[in-house]
């Protein structure tokens, strides 16, 4: 879609920090599940690897969620 949008400055985004971990793609029944999983996950890497809740940021593509 960005791409054919004629009025975009043409670019090139790459990532400078490499390929890093592959995403993970989890489906689930309901609005809570999802929510349920992604807090059980963060919950987690905090632990497993010291972080702050500052480290992460979480990504949504409507209010309504």
């Amino acid at each position: 879609v960005i791409s054919r949008n004629t009025k975009r400055m043409e670019k090139s985004l790459r990532s400078q920090s490499g390929e890093g971990q592959p995403i993970d793609l989890v489906g689930t029944q309901e609005e809570i599940d999802e929510a349920n999983y992604i807090s059980d996950q963060i919950k987690e890497l905090r632990v497993h690897y010291n972080l702050e809740w500052s480290d992460f940021g979480v990504l949504y593509r409507s209010n309504i969620q």
